[in-house]
């Protein structure tokens, strides 16, 4: 089953949509769940508490964070993150490039997080 996600999506909303479906169908049931959508850039779902919970054989996580790349760059302008931002952020990307962009900005985020 496909649970549609937004920006404003926190886990107890996820939480609430998923065991809002299982009740509809029947809690006694095995399930599998793709997240879709896009999400905060600082959510992070958690997976793990939702299969402990409830009766979900697979629960994958196929949202994207929501970044702002113009304002990223903006602030960015000359070093590695807008570097990264100019080569990678293209009008058609292809899917790879796509997961490129959104996994390397997120550890290019993370590792000046770390160093602040």
């Amino acid at each position: 089953m496909i649970v549609n996600i937004t920006p404003r999506t926190t886990n107890v909303e996820l939480e609430l949509k998923i065991a809002q479906e299982m009740e509809k169908r029947g809690a006694h049931h095995i399930y599998r769940f793709r997240i879709r959508g896009m999400r905060d850039p600082d959510v992070e779902f958690d997976v793990e508490n939702l299969l402990s919970k409830y009766r979900i054989a697979e629960l994958i996580d196929e949202s994207e964070p929501q970044y702002d790349f113009s304002a990223l760059f903006a602030e960015h302008p000359s070093d590695m993150i807008g570097f990264y931002i100019r080569a990678l952020d293209k009008p058609d990307p292809s899917p790879v490039e796509k997961k490129a962009l959104y996994y390397g900005i997120n550890a290019l985020l993370r590792t000046t997080d770390e160093r602040s």
